[in-house]
C-alpha cells in the first residue's frame, strides 16, 4: 500500500482545514514569520504559552495587556483564530 494518493489542487489534506495556513508561504497556523509581529491563536493555546514561545518581554501580563481590545476583560479566555501582537522580544 502506497498511502493515501495527494490530494488535488485546491482541496485541503486530510487532517487539516482550509484556515490551517497562515499565508501563501504555507506557513502552519499560529506561527509568525520574519517580520511579522502578530500570532494567531491555536486551540490549546493561552496567553502564558504564548508570551513564553515569543519571548515576549513581561510574559503574559505585557501579552495580554497588548490586546486587550482583542482578547477583552478576561484573560483566560482567548479564542482559536484570534490574532494577537507578539511584539516585545
Amino acid at each position: 500500500h502506497r498511502g493515501e494518493p495527494a490530494p488535488e489542487a485546491g482541496t485541503t489534506p486530510p487532517g487539516r482545514s482550509p484556515g490551517d495556513a497562515h499565508t501563501s508561504r504555507g506557513t502552519e497556523r499560529g506561527d509568525t514569520l520574519a517580520g511579522d509581529d502578530r500570532y494567531t491563536v491555536r486551540p490549546g493555546d493561552n496567553l502564558s504559552s504564548i508570551a513564553d514561545r515569543h519571548s515576549v518581554a513581561g510574559g503574559w501580563p505585557a501579552l495580554y495587556e497588548a490586546n486587550r481590545a482583542t482578547v477583552g476583560d478576561d484573560p483566560d479566555l482567548i479564542v482559536p483564530g484570534q490574532r494577537l501582537e507578539v511584539t516585545g522580544s
